[in-house]
This record gives structure tokens, C-alpha cells and sequence, in this order.
């Protein structure tokens, strides 16, 4: 995956390598966490780890989601600070976490992908809620949040959709794409905030 920070730097999560990167404005390598195409479960070490989302300080959540099923969140210097999630599908639980964001207030949104789910945590990993209340056969690939709390969720190529929701994960709308449509993918990136 591909994020942008509020400093304008590049994050790209880079399954094949195991590894986050971080890269300036200018292309310059700023960071790296992982080791290069070793795989792992410990602090260090990732195993197909699938998106990032950075808070405004610089720390950042990672979602290590093929083969791990957790959260891990690292300071602005890439040192480990904390982690959740174990396999399951009991509210908390993760099975493949697909994709991470947060909102205005640092809650995150994990798209629980193996689990037909988004679910939402505080910053330190608490179970808030979650999103359908009693999930469906639809795989949840991809969560972004606007800043005025719009919930983004895109759902697999059997539903071809993008489900979106108010702050409450009350559903409100949703964009729909004929199947042999080549316009939709897995990932979705909000740009603004409409």
C-alpha cells in the first residue's frame, strides 16, 4: 500500500520485502522497519504485512495482516510501543487485516478482511465496534476515513462496491460498479474530505 502523512512524506508497505518504508518529499529514504524478505512474528519482524496509517506525531500503526492477524504500532523512530489482535473472528479477533486508517479522534478502522468486517479500536487497541453487526459474505479489502467522520469501506469483487458510512457506522450511501467494470480494485485513498 501506499500512504501520505500530514508532513507530506511517502509510507509504502511493501509485502514481498517485509517491510515499511518511509520516504521523504524528495525520494529520500527516511526509515525502515522490518528486515528485508524475512518474515516473523516478533518486534522487528513482519509477515505480509499489508498497510500503514500515521498519526500526526509521526508514530504509526501497521496492519500485519496475511500471516499474523495484528495491529503493531511504532514511535516516529520506528521503535516497537505496542500491539493486538490474535486469529479469530470474536470481536477484537483479526483474520487477515487488510487495511488500517484513523479518524480525528486516533480511533482506528481495521478492515478485517477474512472476517467480512470493519472493526474499530482506540488507539491502544480497545474493541469499540464494529461494522456489519453481523458480517456478511463480503470480504472488506480497504477502510478510509474523511475528516468529517465519513467511513469509506470497499468491498470484494463479488459485490463490486464501496460502502460508505456516518460516524455511528450507520450506512448512508454506497457506489456500486458493474462486475466487468476495470475501474474498481481493493484499495481505496480519500483525497479531500468530501
Amino acid at each position: 500500500s501506499l500512504t501520505i502523512d500530514s508532513k507530506g512524506n511517502y509510507w509504502i508497505t511493501d509485502v514481498g520485502r517485509q517491510q515499511i518504508l518511509k520516504f521523504s518529499d524528495k525520494a529520500e529514504l527516511l526509515l525502515t522497519v522490518g528486515e528485508w524478505r524475512k518474515a516473523g512474528e516478533t518486534r522487528s519482524l513482519f509477515n505480509l504485512p499489508t498497510d500503514v496509517v500515521v498519526n500526526d506525531d509521526g508514530s504509526f500503526f501497521v496492519s500485519d495482516g496475511y500471516r499474523n492477524s495484528r495491529i503493531i504500532q511504532f514511535d516516529s523512530n520506528g521503535v516497537y510501543i505496542r500491539e493486538w489482535g490474535e486469529k479469530g473472528s470474536a470481536r477484537g479477533q483479526l483474520d487477515t487485516p487488510h487495511g488500517v486508517a484513523r479518524d480525528g479522534d486516533g480511533d482506528l478502522y481495521v478492515a478485517d478482511r477474512e472476517n467480512f468486517r470493519v472493526q474499530k479500536f482506540n488507539a491502544a487497541g480497545q474493541f469499540i465496534r464494529q461494522w456489519p453487526e453481523s458480517p456478511d459474505s463480503s470480504l472488506v479489502f480497504d477502510v478510509e476515513v474523511t475528516r468529517s467522520g465519513l467511513v469509506y469501506v470497499a468491498l470484494d469483487r463479488s459485490r463490486d462496491a464501496v460502502a460508505i458510512l456516518d460516524s455511528g457506522f450507520r450506512p448512508i450511501g454506497r457506489i456500486s460498479f458493474d462486475s466487468t467494470s476495470a475501474l474498481f480494485g481493493h484499495n481505496l485513498t480519500v483525497v479531500g474530505d468530501s
